[in-house]
């Protein structure tokens, strides 16, 4: 069901806000379909190591926040957008 922008929430709506279009390049690049585990690793790599990210709090109310946020983050969603964008078939 998609309750946020055409997405499942708002979260994943985020998610494919700020780095849809560099999934899409890294499955176009690859050739390959992107599953949703890959999609979940590869931005969170990406945000972890290049934004604020990279400094998070290792507990409390903010991390908790951060890590509830990222939960709620349809990752099959992100790759099925992804792999139709790039069309790349399994």
């Amino acid at each position: 069901m998609n309750n946020y922008n055409g997405w499942t929430n708002r979260e994943t709506w985020l998610v494919n806000l700020w780095y849809g279009d560099a999934l899409v390049d890294l499955a176009e690049d690859s050739g390959t379909p992107i599953d949703d585990t890959e999609a979940e690793e590869w931005i969170r790599y990406v945000a972890e190591e290049s934004e604020v990210l990279s400094q998070p709090p290792s507990n409390g109310l903010l991390s908790d926040f951060l890590e509830q946020c990222w939960a709620e983050v349809n990752w099959r969603e992100i790759a099925n957008a992804t792999n139709e964008a790039a069309e790349v078939q399994e």
